[in-house]
């Protein structure tokens, strides 16, 4: 199924097998990925691109299961095993949506809010809160960046639109993990979308 050092990667119907462990696809907590494609350019020389992949797998129980794939020191990163990751990330997203997607809204029926990446998300009150602030989605609006929800106030000060210019810190929440999920989430509860 997958080649290289992904051989002992298995999917089943209702588990995966990765280093002689088997792993239940019922306990899968929650999904992370990331990939970036690195591209160089030189003047009046071939240009090249490098892939790197990450995926980190956490069950219920805490426990992590990671793959990955970058450049390392002198050896660039195997776009076979890029593709072979992202494969596997497809696939075991596709099988577990549902459970994740229903573990999130269980936090809703239960607590009015869901717990995702340190924030926690109020469809009621319309709001989203952290260690820092509560941020009214009246007044601050989602921008959409790869792997990132970068909140901005609706009616910038002249103040906001200088720090924004100035610093390169933005108040956000980092989208990498269950992002098959939470979008459909944000749109089900908020009813925001975007445009890929």
């Amino acid at each position: 199924m997958f080649k290289k050092q992904y051989l002992d990667f298995h999917i089943h119907d209702n588990c995966f097998v990765y280093k002689g462990r088997r792993f239940n696809l019922a306990d899968i907590k929650s999904i992370r990925f990331a990939q970036a494609i690195h591209d160089v350019h030189y003047v009046m020389v071939e240009t090249s691109s490098t892939h790197q992949v990450s995926m980190i797998i956490e069950m219920k129980n805490g426990e992590t299961v990671k793959l990955k794939e970058a450049d390392k020191l002198l050896k660039n990163s195997n776009d076979e095993v890029v593709d072979e990751i992202r494969a596997i990330y497809i696939t075991i997203s596709e099988k577990t949506f549902r459970q994740r997607a229903d573990a999130y809204q269980e936090q809703v029926r239960n607590c009015g809010y869901f717990h995702y990446n340190g924030w926690r998300l109020y469809p009621n009150g319309r709001y989203v809160e952290s260690d820092k602030g509560k941020f009214s989605l009246e007044e601050y609006s989602l921008h959409k960046h790869y792997g990132f929800l970068e909140l901005r106030p609706k009616a910038p000060t002249v103040f906001d639109k200088i720090k924004r210019q100035v610093s390169s810190k933005m108040i956000g929440i980092n989208t990498n993990t269950d992002t098959d999920v939470i979008f459909p989430l944000l749109k089900h509860y908020f009813g925001m979308s975007w445009v890929s």
